[in-house]
């Protein structure tokens, strides 16, 4: 087996209805997942399980590497003294806010797991709320 729990793989995009890919067929109701990426969930003995994809089995030969191939974060943090904000930055998105105000970030980095609710927590405990 090429990948272990935990791995990010994208399903790869040339995988034909009715083929049999190592151990696993290649069914209509999986053509959503093409191109996509996903952590390995589960490492069984001759498939895989994918986390966000119930049901369904992937072979090494339908799975490459996503290393290096998710899209970055794109963020930037401002402070303009003149105007008397500061600014955030992420993916097209600008919120501004008092200098006064406090605020705390949490960014996910791909290798851990990370939800919404661990996320605000880091945030607030950024800047300094305690819950």
């Amino acid at each position: 087996m090429k990948y272990k729990v935990g791995d990010l793989v994208r399903v790869k995009g040339d995988l034909r209805i009715g083929k049999t890919y190592g151990s696993c067929s290649w069914v209509y109701s999986m053509e959503e997942y093409k191109n996509k990426i996903f952590h390995i969930s589960q490492d069984c003995e001759r498939y895989y399980e994918l986390k966000g994809c119930p049901n369904w089995r992937f072979s090494d030969e339908m799975l490459e590497p996503a290393i290096g191939q998710e899209k970055p974060h794109e963020h930037k943090f401002v402070v303009d003294k003149r105007r008397g904000f500061k600014s955030i930055y992420i993916n097209g998105v600008t919120i501004a806010v008092p200098v006064e105000t406090p605020i705390g970030i949490a960014i996910k980095n791909p290798n851990d797991e990370y939800d919404e609710e661990r996320g605000r927590s880091l945030a607030y405990y950024r800047m300094g709320v305690q819950e």
